[in-house]
This record gives C-alpha cells, sequence and structure tokens, in this order.
C-alpha cells in the first residue's frame, strides 16, 4: 500500500469536524493541528505560556514551532494514511511542510481545496454558536469573520500554489445544508485515499 498524505484546507466553521468524525472509523490517522497544540500545551507548561502569550497578541505560532510539533507527532506515529486539518494556515507553512524530510516517506502529498462561501459560513456559524457552548464561538459573526475567516481567505490561494497536485470541493449556497456537504466530502475522502474500516475487537475474534 502506497503512503498518502492529504491536507483538507477547510475555513473556520467549515465542518472539519464532521469529516474528521467520519472518518474515525477508517484507517487513517487525523491530525487537527489546533487540538494537536492544545495537547503539547497542557503537557508542556512552558510551551502552554508561551502559546497563550502569542495568542493574546493575536498572532500565529511561529511556523518553525507549528512544523515541530508537527513533524514529531508523524514521525512517532507510523500510518501509511494521514488526513491534515488546520494547516498550512500560511505559505511559509506550506512550502515547509512540503519540502520537509518527513514527508519523503510519502508516496502522495495532496491538498483537497474544501471551499466553502463565506454565506454558508455565516449560517453555520450562527446555528453553532445557538446549539453548542464553544468558547471561539461567543463573539459576533463579523468579529469572527474578521478575526478567523477573512485570514483564511487572504492566505488561501499563496498555500494552494506551493502543492503539484490540489482538488477543489466547493460548497456554495445552492447546496443547502453544510453539514451534508461535509459528509460528502468525508465519502470522496474514503473513496480516494481507498480507506477500509477500521477492525473491531469483535471482528478481529
Amino acid at each position: 500500500m502506497c503512503k498518502m498524505i492529504t491536507v483538507i484546507k477547510a475555513a473556520p466553521c467549515a465542518g472539519k469536524s464532521t469529516i474528521k468524525k467520519h472518518l474515525a472509523g477508517y484507517n487513517v490517522a487525523c491530525i487537527d493541528m489546533s487540538e494537536l497544540i492544545d495537547q503539547v500545551a497542557t503537557e508542556d507548561p512552558a510551551f502552554r505560556k508561551m502559546a497563550l502569550e502569542i495568542k493574546h497578541k493575536r498572532q500565529l505560532l511561529p511556523c518553525e514551532i507549528v512544523m515541530n510539533v508537527f513533524t514529531d507527532f508523524v514521525s512517532k506515529n507510523h500510518h501509511d494514511r494521514w488526513a491534515v486539518f488546520g494547516m498550512p494556515r500560511t505559505v511559509r507553512q506550506a512550502e515547509e511542510l512540503v519540502d520537509h524530510p518527513t514527508f519523503e516517506k510519502f508516496d502522495i502529498c495532496r491538498l483537497i481545496d474544501y471551499f466553502v462561501d463565506v454565506q454558508v459560513l455565516e449560517q453555520r456559524y450562527l446555528k453553532r454558536q445557538s446549539n453548542e457552548n464553544r468558547v471561539d464561538d461567543q463573539v459576533p459573526w463579523n468579529i469572527f469573520k474578521e478575526s478567523r475567516v477573512d485570514p483564511f481567505f487572504m492566505g488561501r490561494h499563496g498555500v494552494l500554489k506551493v502543492f503539484n497536485s490540489h482538488h477543489r470541493w466547493h460548497v456554495g449556497c445552492e447546496q443547502g445544508d453544510a453539514e451534508n456537504a461535509a459528509e460528502d466530502m468525508a465519502r470522496s475522502l474514503v473513496k480516494s485515499m481507498r480507506l477500509r474500516p477500521r477492525q473491531t475487537d469483535s471482528m478481529r475474534n
């Protein structure tokens, strides 16, 4: 089996959690960089202090720190299939990602441009804000858009140019529910990555 890493480039509130939930039943390792960095911060007080100071300045973590966290995790976990969420956020991160020695072991390194229209993101955000108690959702849409969504779209084209192989999956207003679109996207990933259902204990016995 060839080794494949697929980066899912998606805006905040686009449905990444839905995609990850669907993929959980298959033989693919999913990385959410925000969750991975939170995990490292929990285990390393010095890292946590540094990350909080940068967050309070409304800045991104330096590229070398993000890459160190990411590549360290990948090198310690041996899987043939990876799905990556939440990075690269910048062109430099993308360049570091595709050129890093860690990824020489992968036969295929590709990016999925999961493009969700801003109007759909707004609908999804407002719905999620009313149904879930998430800290990052407790601000008005215009502030969330300015601080999270707009920077994503500004850096999107530069990141796409770095990858030799990228495919676009567009979700517009005509598609309606972004939740269903995310599930369709996940099913497409299962096919394109040739994933197999995970074996449960009962299946092994």
